[in-house]
């Protein structure tokens, strides 16, 4: 397969080999969400986040603009540092994240202009996300959805569209509180950032009872490089993570050759991730 790189096959083959012993029956997968399940580009243009496009468009007027462009502008850059320390790195997201939150209550987002961006907003699922996703269902695969997105409140909307909302589902992402007029005056804790995702799903490892099992493996999907933490909580015999560098190859392979047991380059397919299933069938 193209663009697919094995960080190291002899470790790869161990671990597929024990989780094939184990069966699918005893695998779990955690997945991010937006540029992991969907794909990171429409045609040639980057899909840009809801978040972007609220921040870029004139939805909540110039003063909101200008305020979540100079929060952009102050935090992205340690988002996308690979060097500082984790515990700097997920103070600044909290803090981003945070400032957000109330950029929202102050300007008064409504799920109105919530569904008018993500009426507008091009994107789609990666190519064979909508089957991997069946599968897991049919073979009665628990699939952990951890979004950071700061409207992630579509995500159920979304699956539910595609025809992919099963019960095996579970989603954690951001929330909501609205008034009677629909409009945001809050937000429900706990807020998932970039690099908390571990921190909130260990929060709520007693309402997954087939997680928190030392029998279990789990089958790990993020394209952000903090997404590898995801499963850290976990208590399995061994996790295979699979990561997607959407862009920017050259610069961030090696980075994520470290973290990722396997990395699927350029806004890959979903091909590798299913025929790993199958292969464990």
């Amino acid at each position: 397969m193209q663009d697919i790189v094995i960080s190291d096959k002899e470790e790869f083959e161990r671990k597929k080999e024990r989780i094939a012993m184990d069966g699918l029956k005893n695998l779990f997968v955690v997945s991010d969400f937006d540029r992991t399940l969907t794909s990171a580009f429409h045609g040639n243009k980057k899909v840009s986040s809801l978040i972007a496009i609220l921040r870029e468009g004139d939805y909540l007027g110039a003063e909101y603009t200008k305020k979540a462009t100079a929060l952009f502008q102050k935090y992205h850059p340690f988002e996308i540092d690979m060097e500082i320390s984790f515990e700097e790195k997920n103070t600044k997201m909290n803090e981003w994240w945070g400032n957000y939150n109330e950029l929202f209550v102050e300007y008064r987002l409504s799920r109105k202009i919530i569904n008018k961006i993500v009426e507008e907003r091009k994107v789609g699922l990666r190519d064979g996300s909508k089957q991997f996703i069946k599968n897991l269902n049919k073979s009665n695969i628990p699939l952990l959805i951890a979004s950071a997105s700061s409207l992630g409140m579509v995500i159920d909307d979304y699956l539910e569209k595609n025809n992919v909302y099963f019960d095996n589902t579970k989603i954690l992402t951001n929330y909501f509180n609205f008034d009677e007029k629909g409009v945001v005056v809050g937000v429900i804790d706990p807020i998932v950032t970039t690099t908390n995702k571990y921190l909130v799903i260990n929060e709520h490892l007693a309402e997954i009872e087939t997680v928190n099992n030392k029998n279990k493996n789990v089958l790990l999907l993020g394209d952000n490089y903090e997404d590898e933490k995801m499963a850290n909580g976990f208590h399995c015999a061994d996790i295979m993570k699979i990561g997607f560098l959407n862009e920017e190859v050259d610069e961030n392979i090696d980075n994520y050759k470290r973290a990722f047991d396997v990395v699927i380059l350029n806004d890959g397919k979903m091909d590798f991730v299913n025929e790993f299933i199958k292969d464990l069938s």
